[in-house]
């Protein structure tokens, strides 16, 4: 799933929440939001192959 989720962010340019789990030291429910980071001169209107190419983390 975490792969997935990494994938997803990177192509789609936008946050990606995984699904609800139990933490270990609680009785909560976590999620991880992950984002992915662009080389600067992506332009906001990048393609999602663009996305791809430029992402650096």
């Amino acid at each position: 799933e975490d792969r997935e989720n990494i994938l997803r962010a990177r192509a789609s340019g936008r946050g990606v929440l995984t699904a609800p789990f139990s933490l270990l030291k609680s009785k909560r429910l976590g999620v991880i939001l992950t984002f992915a980071v662009y080389n600067k001169e992506l332009p906001l209107d990048a393609k999602p192959e663009e996305r791809i190419e430029s992402t650096i983390g």
